[in-house]
């Protein structure tokens, strides 16, 4: 517990905010809170909620990322219950201590966003559906908490109906196989206790959330090479570097595979094996064929819960060796848990020694905005982390009245208070509406009697046509006077996008001329 809370908050606050936590943040502390919660037009309204609440004590990098760490930890008592539940105390606190460093959970344990609370509600599940099916104990309270936290999961994440049905499917495959029938009805009880609150609550707001999906999400496009990427190597071999993620993967992937036979001998090991099968593979297989089918919603962020099933698998390979008579079977199985702890680690403390998240910090001490000065973002979603540092007016004001679509009262261009103007370029639905992708920054130019245009251009959600207008137009107006580049760490999963600030000095004549 030490060792994983120590590497959870070692440099917490470091980095800066990247998008993602500046949009929480932005949401959190900018709107009221039933804006907030209506705002986002991809996610359910729990966590909006509690980081309302959270952000109203604090505003920092730290204590906004701190919150992920608490729910981190406390997933780390429940995984050695239910390794207690499916065989010893042994195995539960083997896979305690391997999710402790596993790279991956340390990773999202340090974001300020959801994954940390969907991992402890996840394992929450998993406890409730080993108890409900395998142990035979703690009946009423695993009932309780599996409705509980898997009401909270529907109110929380996208992927809520993936989870769900990966909990489904592990449960009906025990009845099928049991014949069942009390377990059966058992559980349907508690499907309609869980589902209930989020289809009374949440499912009008969620079916208009998947018609925003499949208009504009942002989700990288599913190839079989960015499936691997998530699938294999974030979930075996997170952060490690490439020279050593083959022979890593081999190793961890297939003592998974192994774990999975031996958790079969075991008391009711059938059934154990086959719900953390489905735990591991069902998610993410689900979750790539909805992307396939529907729209891009696959990420290792909303994967990350996978490898809770995968550390108790592991640990039942180790506590299984130990169990062994012979000296050197046990020797040779410490040795094999010291391996795994020093993989999990290695990749720990490469994510943790290296540059994960854009500077935006460094961006907003570069851009030195005077008067007559404009800053425009050639990436739609950059300006609410550059807001956050460079200490600019709100991004967002209110919700509009067609909250079903999620649409916001805010500005095309503006211009602060120190006499420069700030432009937010036209998404691509508002340029095929009609829009030209170079108007407001035009009309922003002309207003301010612009003499340097600043411009941020983030690799991480770049529209590749608009970046290009905006070169070809700033081009004509003026000559790139000055270059900053902060580079993407290589190492990182998924990777660093790189920044680049590019400082145009806006002639003389052109003004004139306009």
């Amino acid at each position: 517990m030490a060792l994983g809370l120590s590497l959870r908050l070692f440099g917490l606050g470091e980095e800066s905010f990247w998008f993602d936590e500046a949009y929480t943040w932005t949401t959190s502390t900018q709107l009221s809170l039933p804006d907030a919660t209506a705002f986002d037009p991809f996610y359910p309204p729990l966590y909006p909620t509690i980081m309302w609440y959270w952000y109203a004590i604090g505003d920092t990098e730290a204590w906004g990322r701190l919150l992920s760490v608490i729910f981190s930890m406390a997933v780390l008592p429940v995984v050695y219950l239910i390794g207690r539940q499916i065989a010893s105390n042994r195995l539960g606190l083997i896979a305690a201590g391997l999710l402790a460093i596993n790279p991956i959970q340390v990773q999202y344990a340090q974001e300020a966003r959801a994954y940390g609370l969907l991992n402890l509600l996840v394992a929450l599940t998993l406890w409730a559906i080993i108890c409900l099916t395998i142990s035979r104990r703690h009946h009423l309270a695993a009932a309780v908490t599996y409705v509980v936290s898997m009401g909270l999961i529907l109110l929380l994440s996208n992927i809520s109906p993936v989870i769900l049905g990966v909990a489904n499917l592990a449960v009906l495959l025990v009845v099928v196989r049991r014949r069942d029938l009390r377990l059966a009805l058992t559980w349907t009880g508690l499907q309609v206790l869980a589902v209930l609150p989020w289809v009374l609550i949440w499912l009008p707001s969620f079916v208009k959330q998947w018609d925003n999906m499949t208009d504009a999400y942002w989700m990288p496009h599913v190839t079989p090479v960015y499936l691997w990427n998530v699938i294999a190597r974030d979930m075996f071999a997170a952060h490690l570097p490439y020279y050593a993620f083959g022979l890593v993967l081999i190793v961890v992937a297939g003592l998974t595979l192994y774990g999975l036979v031996v958790v079969r001998q075991f008391p009711r090991g059938k059934d154990t094996s086959l719900i953390l099968a489905v735990f591991i593979f069902a998610g993410p297989i689900a979750t790539a064929l909805i992307s396939w089918a529907v729209n891009d919603v696959l990420a290792t962020r909303q994967q990350s819960w996978v490898t809770i099933s995968i550390a108790l698998v592991l640990a039942a390979v180790v506590s299984r060796g130990l169990e062994h008579s012979h000296p050197f079977d046990r020797v040779a199985y410490s040795l094999l848990g010291g391996m795994l702890a020093l993989i999990m680690l290695t990749g720990t403390s490469v994510y943790l020694l290296s540059q994960n998240k854009e500077d935006w910090r460094d961006v907003a001490e570069v851009v030195d905005l005077k008067p007559r000065d404009v800053v425009v973002y050639t990436a739609a979603h950059t300006e609410m982390p550059f807001a956050y540092y460079a200490d600019l007016p709100p991004v967002v004001q209110t919700i509009g009245a067609d909250r079903g679509r999620h649409k916001i009262d805010t500005w095309a261009w503006r211009v602060l208070d120190n006499g420069a103007a700030e432009v937010r370029m036209p998404y691509v639905a508002e340029r095929k509406a009609g829009e030209s992708s170079t108007s407001r920054l035009d009309e922003a130019i002309n207003a301010v009697g612009a003499r340097r245009v600043w411009v941020i251009d983030s690799e991480w959600d770049t529209d590749a046509a608009l970046a290009k207008d905006t070169k070809e137009f700033l081009d004509k107006y003026g000559d790139v006077g000055e270059t900053y580049t902060w580079k993407g760490n290589p190492w990182a999963s998924p990777g660093v996008s790189p920044v680049t600030v590019r400082l145009y000095e806006i002639k003389d004549n052109q003004n004139e001329s306009e």
